[in-house]
């Protein structure tokens, strides 16, 4: 019974370590203006949605988050392979992640927005 929830946890680790990646990848292709203002993909925060210069900012802020929250939820996930309690750091990383992305985010988006 504990393998199968180990399994489990296993799985949850790394599906959650590839949403890190994505999410570096589309906060990446943002904040460059290859993913143009839309209302499916990207931080949709509406300090962000307000201009192009919003949202590439706004983007280009959370990079930063993005790659720390991918390089702990990677290292946690490896670290997982040896000392399973691990992969719990990995959702720890996507929370952190995704809620300083967004702090960041909003924040530049605001400045670009109040010139």
């Amino acid at each position: 019974m504990a393998d199968d929830s180990a399994g489990g946890l296993a799985i949850l680790g790394w599906v959650f370590c590839a949403l890190l990646a994505f999410v570096v990848l589309i906060c990446t292709l943002a904040s460059r203006g290859a993913i143009p203002l839309n209302s499916s993909v990207g931080i949709r925060l509406p300090a962000l949605m307000k201009s192009d210069e919003t949202w590439t900012a706004g983007h280009a802020a959370a990079v930063p988050a993005a790659w720390v929250g991918f390089a702990g939820g990677f290292a946690s996930a490896v670290t997982g392979l040896f000392f399973t309690p691990a992969y719990w750091g990995v959702v720890f990383f996507l929370l952190l992640s995704l809620v300083w992305a967004a702090v960041a985010g909003s924040r530049a988006a605001r400045a670009v927005g109040s010139r």
